[in-house]
């Protein structure tokens, strides 16, 4: 179990990531608000600098200095929220608990909070959740996700201190200010077209290599759907379940 040490102060030269590995050797929270495809379209080389940005090695007093908070905004349905519960997923084991609240009204927020207060043992309350977040002595990671609230500033939803990871998923350009480690942001749009294509293809396992009517029929899928990682999943899983299939899935699509 990790000591009142473990989170404030790591040894000189070492990792957050290697030494919290070294501690911690199973994760006692997870809460993601969905499961991460099989077929997850993420890009692998930002799931890799994400982890760089909140894990590089610390100075030598090894102590945080201050919250570490990434921010990915973007076009709904761009997978942003999947990316983030990808990374969680990934890197589970590098949190004691890992936490989701749901930023897109001042009422799910205090319901998430709530859930997150129960798991700490405290009042089921957004304040006593906050204060125990800040006050806790191991690693965490919260998402907020969906924070497009114009009416609550994305500030308000942070635990005080200097403690923790947040990941923050929001539709609101403005709010990547709120990134203090690596470049702060990542800006999510639509899928280029042969990455659609192939999210798409491969959902309901379509044998490779595709052939030319595979290929032109995805397109004229994925263009339809603007390319969206979210939406292109869903036609792939459609067609899995044998809801439609490539050739009727958009006269489907139009009429649901």
């Amino acid at each position: 179990m990790l000591g009142k040490r473990s989170f404030g102060r790591f040894p000189p030269r070492i990792s957050t990531a290697a030494y919290i590995a070294s501690e911690v050797s199973l994760n006692k929270h997870f809460y993601i608000p969905c499961a991460v495809s099989s077929i997850f379209a993420g890009t692998v080389d930002l799931l890799e600098d994400l982890r760089n940005s909140f894990f590089d090695a610390f100075p030598a007093t090894g102590k945080q200095h201050a919250q570490k908070r990434f921010v990915v905004f973007g076009l709904a349905g761009s997978g942003k929220t999947e990316f983030c519960c990808k990374f969680a997923q990934d890197n589970r084991q590098s949190f004691w608990g890992v936490f989701w609240i749901n930023a897109s009204s001042r009422h799910s927020v205090q319901h998430t909070y709530s859930t997150i207060a129960q798991a700490g043992g405290v009042e089921p309350n957004e304040r006593a959740a906050k204060d125990w977040l800040a006050d806790l002595d191991r690693p965490w990671l919260l998402i907020i996700d969906n924070a497009d609230d114009l009416s609550t500033p994305l500030e308000e939803h942070f635990p005080e201190g200097d403690r923790g990871i947040i990941l923050v998923t929001t539709r609101n350009p403005v709010n990547r200010v709120h990134g203090t480690v690596g470049q702060g942001s990542y800006h999510f749009e639509k899928l280029a077209e042969t990455e659609a294509n192939d999210l798409l293809l491969r959902a309901p396992c379509e044998p490779a290599p595709w052939s030319t009517t595979a290929k032109d029929y995805a397109t004229k899928i994925t263009s339809h759907l603007g390319f969206l990682a979210l939406a292109v999943l869903q036609a792939g899983k459609a067609i899995a379940k044998d809801i439609c299939t490539l050739a009727n899935c958009l006269e489907v699509y139009d009429r649901s």
